[in-house]
């Protein structure tokens, strides 16, 4: 049984990719921090409801918590990742920067190092939208090369930084892109090109 650990399984998206991958009979792994940049009650009905499958399991905390994270990696020894959680909101981005440097930058770094160290088969990550910039043209392509708009300076990071530390390692990662204004279709064909490469 393909065992995945998923970052963020308390918002939309890895709540409704944990369903997915639980109804095709993954072993799935939650981790999320809960923290209440969005409703935290709405957050805990959905762990509540994965967690009546026998295959879910789930931690609270934040991914900057090397240790906890580290922790829970080394005991469920997931053979894929899905990296979804991070601090969201473009402009609470600009009253606490800091939230973002913690959860986006080393949180990031967390999930690759122990992707890298348990040598996992896939390591999938979110990026945002906000990557493609002040683009003009809708809708947005893959391919467009537009410089980010100033307040999205970090939001490249995952796709930055994503291939670099597994170089050298047997583990492929590839980031992708979701966002709030992903069309809902969209979402799912995502969705199922995840499990698919699970």
């Amino acid at each position: 049984m393909t065992r995945v650990l998923i970052t963020g399984t308390a918002g939309f998206i890895g709540f409704h990719l944990a369903k997915f991958l639980l109804a095709d009979g993954f072993q799935v792994h939650g981790f999320d921090g809960m923290t209440d940049y969005y409703d935290v009650t709405l957050k805990r009905k959905r762990h509540a409801i994965l967690l009546q499958t026998a295959n879910f399991s789930a931690t609270e905390g934040m991914l900057e918590d090397v240790e906890v994270f580290d922790r829970v990696a080394d005991e469920f020894l997931p053979d894929v990742i899905v990296h979804l959680a991070g601090q969201s909101g473009v402009r609470y981005s600009l009253k606490n920067p800091r939230s973002y440097i913690e959860s986006n930058v080393m949180g990031t770094f967390n999930v690759m190092e122990a992707a890298r160290r348990l040598q996992v088969r896939h390591l999938l990550m979110a990026s945002t939208y906000s990557v493609y910039g002040a683009n003009t043209e809708m809708p947005y392509r893959e391919t467009d090369m537009r410089p980010p708009r100033r307040r999205h300076a970090l939001a490249p990071s995952t796709e930055c930084t994503g291939p670099a530390p597994h170089s050298n390692s047997q583990s492929h990662s590839r980031p992708f892109r979701t966002g709030a204004t992903t069309p809902r279709c969209g979402r799912w064909l995502w969705l199922r090109a995840a499990a698919h490469l699970a």
